[in-house]
């Protein structure tokens, strides 16, 4: 580049001082700065005014998701779909709460009003296995904090942390409860609690650690028909960024976690290679005994709510990968999540005149839930 300056500046110079004769240095000098813009021009990078292009579009897409998992949200409320009594339902309303970017304090009040003399023992076993946990460590809950049951009982956040770590076992002895039956053992919300409480070095117990987790997942082989497994990508996804952020440089850990970064990048790829042409993630449905696993009617706000859930569980992990927006399907994918919002949005208010059945109202939650923490992610990750 400086020798092709520098032969320009030189040839500039001798062209100007011919010119000079017949029209003056004005002209030669107009000449000489026109050629070097056109060699600049030439010399700028072939994909740069493309790829800005081709994100201010995923950008603009981004920004109409999120106006939209606002509205949903709103709407969430004006149709009383978060019933507190739910433990499960008062999860998917924290999910929600905590991912949007405009949130103040109520998610954390809300919390607090729930530990703090409404919760059962039971209500642990009917969410996922570790998930109280899980979100505790998303809204930033020390170990510290008290937790009342109803029965009377008082434990800290640790106690339960301890009474987990001393029961965890790869493979559990046992199904946790029927949700567990139906996907199969779950690691994810053990995983995202371990990495937040604990040391990356840390030991659960006698007999597992945290790598023992990570190294189990590993082996796993993306289901791009299902979206079993979501979960553990999303708490590998945490865990690496949990990692980053302690900036620890012993090589053990550099080599594993440069290990999960790698695979979690090749299955991105995997997942958005293997899109089909309409822009779904795991097209197919989780049946159980016969019946569809959300339990509602295959009618269009069924299959909407549910192909809503099943993209948003995409976007959620995925976008914690680095490099994900760049692959050349990922505007296609997001379109679809864009899309599906937006016919999410207008079925709601369908539902609010028609008064749906109860299991739809049930996907109904867990759709606006997720396709409001996805928009967070996506938003975020753009920015990035």
């Amino acid at each position: 580049m400086i020798t092709i300056m520098t032969t320009m500046n030189i040839r500039g110079q001798e062209w100007g001082s011919m010119m000079e004769g017949r029209h003056g240095s004005t002209l030669a000098s107009s000449f000489f700065f026109f050629v070097i813009s056109l060699l600049l021009l030439t010399c700028t990078p072939k994909d740069r005014l493309p790829s800005e292009k081709a994100n201010q579009k995923l950008v603009a897409m981004s920004d109409s998701l999120t106006l939209i998992a606002e509205d949903l949200y709103a709407l969430s409320f004006d149709l009383e779909l978060w019933n507190r009594e739910n433990p499960s339902v008062l999860i998917h309303y924290l999910l929600a709460c905590n991912s949007r970017a405009s949130k103040g304090d109520e998610c954390y009040q809300e919390y607090k009003k729930w530990v703090t003399g409404n919760i059962h023992q039971e209500d642990l076993t009917r969410l996922h296995r570790g998930q109280f946990l899980s979100v505790s460590a998303s809204l930033g809950i020390g170990l510290e904090s008290p937790v009342f049951f109803q029965s009377g009982d008082l434990v800290a956040i640790e106690e339960i942390l301890d009474y987990e770590k001393a029961n965890f076992a790869i493979p559990p002895a046992h199904f946790f409860n029927y949700r567990e039956a139906q996907y199969g053992h779950e690691y994810a919300w053990h995983l995202r609690a371990f990495c937040h409480y604990c040391s990356p070095e840390a030991t659960i117990n006698e007999e597992f650690a945290i790598k023992d987790i990570l190294d189990t997942l590993l082996i796993q082989t993306p289901n791009v028909k299902y979206e079993e497994g979501t979960h553990e990508y999303e708490g590998m996804a945490m865990c690496l960024q949990m990692f980053k952020k302690s900036n620890r440089k012993e090589k053990i850990y550099l080599e594993k976690y440069n290990l999960i970064e790698k695979y979690l990048q090749q299955s991105v790829r995997h997942f958005l290679d293997s899109l089909p042409s309409n822009a779904q993630f795991y097209a197919q449905s989780i049946h159980f005994d016969g019946q569809n696993f959300y339990g509602c009617q295959e009618n269009i706000y069924c299959r909407t709510f549910n192909d809503a859930n099943k993209q948003a569980h995409f976007f959620e992990w995925a976008m914690l990968v680095e490099g994900t927006a760049k692959h050349p399907n990922f505007e296609k994918a997001l379109a679809r999540l864009l899309s599906l919002a937006k016919e999410t949005k207008r079925l709601a208010l369908e539902i609010n005149e028609n008064d749906k059945e109860h299991e739809t109202k049930v996907l109904l939650i867990s759709a606006v839930s997720h396709l409001v923490s996805a928009a967070g992610k996506v938003s975020e990750h753009l920015k990035h």
